[in-house]
């Protein structure tokens, strides 16, 4: 019985986790213009030019990954999501304040440290799994 409960609370984290990613991008472009208006102090106007083009990206970024899944070109939707980013970033900083921008850029730099970790973190794991062995 414990197993099961055990089963079913995994399956069920995980269902959440799986919906959580497959949001619309109408949802993604508001939860991403939140947390810009939260970190930032976005005034209401700010926020909804920022929304624009969340949204406006968000699914231009969408149709982007459906193409590449469908061509099978797993390896150049890298290249155009960072084209993709620095345009969107490019916007969204012509909305932003001079002490804004400072604390965009911060953010970003913050991102980007974490993300490099968590690959650093993903390719150690793998080389752990290639089975080198201690000596």
């Amino acid at each position: 019985m414990k197993n099961f409960l055990t089963i079913f609370i995994v399956a069920l984290t995980v269902s959440f986790a799986q919906d959580e990613a497959k949001s619309n991008p109408e949802e993604r472009a508001k939860r991403q213009t939140d947390r810009l208006t939260e970190q930032l102090n976005l005034t209401p106007e700010q926020a909804e030019q920022i929304h624009a083009i969340n949204l406006k990206y968000m699914h231009t970024a969408g149709e982007k990954i459906a193409e590449s899944k469908a061509d099978g070109k797993k390896g150049k939707r890298g290249k155009g999501a960072k084209k993709h980013s620095k345009a969107r970033d490019k916007e969204i900083k012509g909305v932003l304040n001079k002490d804004q921008k400072k604390s965009f850029k911060k953010m970003r730099i913050h991102q980007k440290e974490k993300k490099m970790e968590k690959r650093k973190m993903r390719k150690g794991k793998r080389q752990g799994k290639k089975g080198k062995r201690p000596q």
